[in-house]
C-alpha cells in the first residue's frame, strides 16, 4: 500500500511527461534527497508487485514515470485507497512530533530512533530540529545533543508555554478530540505517550471537580484546556515541577488550582508549588464568562479610540457586535481561523487591522492571541463602525530625517510625536536612507535635522533634541493642522483670564511665575520615572575607562547580560553595528548610546550606563572623546521609546553630562539622574 508520502510522489512524476531530478522531488515534498531516493526504493517496489512498468532513472536526467492509459488508471485507483492508516507526517506535524517526544520522555532520545518512528532519513530530521531550534530559542527552550542523544532544557515555565503554543494548539478541533479521546493513530505517534488516555481520564475528572459547570469538552476551548492540564500533571509526574511562577492570579482561580491539585490524589503529587500555575491555567482557559468578555472589547475600543482620534466609545452597536461575535467565537483556543475575505480586509482596511493586530499581540484573549483571520473578523466590525462615524480626522503626514543616523532619528521622532499627536510619521530615516527616496507624494512636511536643498516638499529643519524654538517653529507652520499640541505660556494665560474675572487684587506677575512654576513640576514629576523604569541603579557603573571603544561597549553592557536583559548575541550585534554603520551611535558631546535591534539577541528593554573616568574614543569628529555610555535595550513593541526622550533631555544639558562624567560613584550618577529634571526645569 502507498503512504501518504510515496502517494504524493508518484502524483508528481505522472503529472509531467518529462523527467524530474531527485532535488525537484525533495523540494515539492519538503524531505532531503536522501529520504526521496529510499522513496524512490520503495515506489519502485510497489510498481513491480502491481506488474506495473516500473521506474526510468537516467543519471544527469533524473527520474520518469511511463505508463500507459489503462495502467494510468490503475494508478489512480491505489492512490485514492492510500488511506490515513497509512498516513506520512508532514514537515510541520514531523516538527511538532520531535518536540513531542523531547517533553515526553525522562531523559534523552537519539536521531535513530526519531528517523525510524518518522520514517525520514537523518539528512531530513537534522533540517527539521533546525526549525524546532529556531522557533523554540526565542521562547528560552533549548534542544541540545551529545553522544547520547538529543535532550531539552529551560525553565519549565518556557517548556509547558512552548508546548503549547506550538504543538497544541497547531491542532484542530477534530485533531485534538481524537488525540484526548481516540484510538491511537499513526500521526498522534509521540504525542499520545505525552498525553496518555488513562491520564486524560483522571485529569478530565479533576478537572470537572475543580471548575463545576464552568467546563465543557464540546468546545474547542474546552479540549485545548485539558490538553495543557494534562500535559502539565505529566511533566510533574516526571518530576519536572515550577520553581517560582509570579503570574497574576486571582483568589478564586487559585482555590480552583488547590481542589484540582487535590482531586489528583491518586497521582499521590507533593507539588504544593503548582498550585499558582494550575490556577492560571484555569483562568486563563476557561474564558467564557461574559464578564472578562465585556471588559476585553472595552479595553479594545478604548485603545483604537485613542489610536485614531476617534469616538468610538459611544458606538454602542459597535460593543455589542464584538461582544456576541467573541463570546461565541471560540477565540481563546488560538486555532488558525479560516477567513477567506482576509486578504481583502488587510487591503481595504490595513491601517485598522494594522492597529488591532499590534493590540492584540499586546492583549492576549485569555492566554491566547488571535489568529490573523480572527484579527480579520474584529477589523469588519471596526470597519464598520468607522463608516457609521461622520467628522474623521485627517491627519498631515510627515518623515522625519536625522544626519545621526537612524536611533536619533527615532529619538526625535518620539518628541516629535509627543508635542504634535496630530502629525502622522510616516517614515523615520537617516539621511543615506533619506537621500534613495524617490517619492514623496505620500508625505506632506520633512522635519529634519539638516537642510534639505532640492526637495519638492516643504522642511523644516529642527534640532536632534527638539527645542522649545523648534516646537514654536513646527506650531507656527502646522497651525490648526496640530491640535493636540499646547503651549504652556498659552495655558498660563488662559488661568490668568479666568482669574481676573474673579478678582483685581492679584499680583499677576507673581501668580504667573508660580503657575509656571507648578505646571513644570508637575509635567517633570508625571513623566521623570520613565527612563528609571528601564535605567536601574544596579545597572549604572564608575569604570576607569581609557581602553578601546569595543572593551568600553561591552563592559557597560555587562550589567544588562548578567541579569538577563540581553545574550551575548546583543552585545555582538551592537559592536558590528559600529563596526559597519561607524560612531553614528555617539549622538552627543562626550555621549555614546550603542543599541542593536531586538531581534539580535534582547530579552526585555532596559538601559545601562557607564561612566568613565578615562574618555574613550569612538573616532566621531565632533562628538568625542566619549565619557558616558549608555547601552539601550529596545522594547518589542517600542515601550522604552518615553524613557529614551527622557535620555535625550538629560543629555541635552551639557551642565548634565559634565555632572555625570564627574560621578565618582552610582549613587552620585543616580542622584543627578533622577533630580536632573525637575530642578533643570525649575531653575
Amino acid at each position: 500500500m502507498l503512504n501518504a508520502r510515496l502517494a504524493e510522489m508518484t502524483r508528481q512524476l505522472m503529472a509531467i511527461a518529462d523527467f524530474l531530478t531527485i532535488t525537484e522531488l525533495a523540494d515539492q515534498l519538503q524531505v532531503s534527497p536522501r529520504t526521496v531516493r529510499y522513496d524512490l526504493d520503495k515506489l519502485d517496489d510497489w510498481l513491480a508487485a502491481n506488474d506495473l512498468p516500473g521506474l526510468d532513472r537516467l543519471s544527469g536526467k533524473g527520474i520518469r514515470l511511463r505508463l500507459s492509459d489503462s495502467e494510468r488508471q490503475r494508478v489512480l485507483a491505489a492512490l485514492r485507497e492510500a488511506g490515513s492508516y497509512d498516513y506520512v507526517l508532514s514537515p510541520g506535524e514531523r516538527r511538532q512530533q520531535i518536540f513531542a517526544a523531547l517533553v515526553g520522555g525522562g531523559g534523552r532520545v537519539t536521531l535513530s530512533k526519531l528517523s525510524k518512528d518518522l520514517s525520514v532519513s537523518k539528512v531530513t530530521l537534522v533540517n527539521d530540529l533546525k526549525q524546532v531550534r529556531r522557533r523554540l530559542q526565542p521562547l528560552g527552550v533549548v534542544v541540545s545533543s551529545d553522544n547520547k542523544g538529543l535532550r531539552i532544557s529551560g525553565k519549565e515555565t518556557d517548556i509547558r508555554d512552548a508546548f503549547y503554543k506550538h504543538v497544541l494548539t497547531a491542532l484542530d478541533e477534530q485533531q485534538l478530540f481524537e488525540l484526548l479521546y481516540g484510538e491511537c493513530e499513526n500521526w498522534q505517534l509521540y504525542l499520545r505517550r505525552v498525553l496518555p488516555g488513562s491520564l486524560v481520564s483522571s485529569v478530565e475528572k479533576a478537572l470537572r471537580q475543580s471548575v463545576p459547570g464552568k467546563w465543557s469538552s464540546e468546545h474547542f476551548a474546552g479540549l485545548l484546556l485539558l490538553a495543557r492540564l494534562t500535559f502539565v500533571v505529566q511533566r510533574m509526574l516526571q518530576g519536572h515541577v515550577v520553581a517560582r511562577f509570579s503570574a497574576q492570579v486571582d483568589d478564586a482561580w487559585l482555590d480552583c488550582g488547590q481542589l484540582m491539585l487535590d482531586s489528583l490524589v491518586e497521582f499521590d503529587l507533593d507539588c504544593k508549588q503548582e498550585v499558582r500555575y494550575l490556577g492560571w491555567c484555569l483562568q486563563v482557559g476557561i474564558v467564557g464568562d461574559s464578564q472578562f468578555v465585556r471588559e476585553y472589547v472595552r479595553a479594545m475600543i478604548d485603545a483604537i479610540s485613542e489610536k485614531t482620534d476617534l469616538q468610538l466609545r459611544l458606538d454602542l452597536e459597535l460593543a455589542e457586535g464584538l461582544y456576541n461575535h467573541l463570546l461565541n467565537s471560540g477565540i481563546q483556543a488560538g486555532a488558525a481561523v479560516e477567513n477567506p475575505l482576509l486578504s481583502q480586509i488587510q487591503a481595504n482596511h490595513a491601517d485598522i487591522y494594522t492597529e488591532i493586530e499590534e493590540w492584540c499581540q499586546d492583549n492576549d484573549f485569555g492566554g491566547v492571541i488571535p489568529s490573523p483571520g480572527e484579527v480579520g473578523y474584529i477589523a469588519l466590525h471596526f470597519a464598520a463602525a468607522l463608516e457609521r462615524l461622520s467628522g474623521q480626522t485627517v491627519k498631515r503626514k510627515a518623515l522625519v530625517v536625522c544626519s545621526n543616523g537612524i536611533g536619533t532619528a527615532r529619538m526625535l521622532a518620539v518628541k516629535v510625536q509627543n508635542n504634535f499627536p496630530a502629525l502622522e510619521l510616516v517614515e523615520v530615516a537617516s539621511y543615506s536612507n533619506f537621500r534613495e527616496r524617490q517619492d514623496f507624494e505620500d508625505i506632506d512636511l520633512i522635519i529634519s535635522t539638516l537642510p534639505l536643498p532640492e526637495v519638492p516638499k516643504p522642511v523644516v529643519v529642527v534640532s536632534p533634541f527638539l527645542s522649545t524654538q523648534d516646537i514654536n517653529r513646527l506650531a507656527r507652520f502646522l497651525g490648526d493642522s496640530a491640535p493636540g499640541w499646547r503651549n504652556q505660556e498659552k495655558l498660563v494665560a488662559d488661568v490668568l483670564d479666568i482669574v481676573g474675572k474673579h478678582s483685581d487684587k492679584v499680583d499677576y506677575l507673581l501668580l504667573r511665575a508660580e503657575l509656571n512654576h507648578y505646571f513644570r513640576r508637575t509635567h517633570a514629576s508625571e513623566d521623570k520615572s520613565a527612563l528609571t523604569r528601564l535605567l536601574k541603579f544596579e545597572h549604572i557603573q564608575v569604570l576607569a575607562g581609557g581602553g578601546t571603544w569595543q572593551e568600553a561597549v561591552s563592559m557597560a553592557a555587562a550589567p544588562l547580560l548578567a541579569d538577563d536583559y540581553i545574550r551575548q548575541q546583543y552585545v555582538d550585534a551592537m559592536l558590528a553595528q559600529i563596526q559597519t554603520l561607524g560612531p553614528h551611535i555617539v549622538i552627543a558631546p562626550g555621549v555614546a548610546m550603542p543599541h542593536a535591534k531586538w531581534e539580535e539577541g534582547a530579552l526585555r528593554p532596559g538601559i545601562s550606563l557607564a561612566v568613565l573616568r578615562e574618555p574613550v574614543r569612538f573616532g566621531h569628529k565632533a562628538n568625542d572623546p566619549v565619557r558616558l555610555v549608555f547601552v539601550l535595550v529596545p522594547g518589542k513593541k517600542n515601550e522604552h521609546l518615553s524613557a529614551l526622550e527622557e535620555l535625550f533631555d538629560l543629555v541635552a544639558s551639557e551642565r548634565n553630562v559634565c555632572a555625570l562624567a564627574e560621578s565618582d560613584n552610582p549613587t552620585a550618577v543616580w542622584k543627578i539622574i533622577t533630580q536632573s529634571k525637575v530642578e533643570e526645569q525649575c531653575d
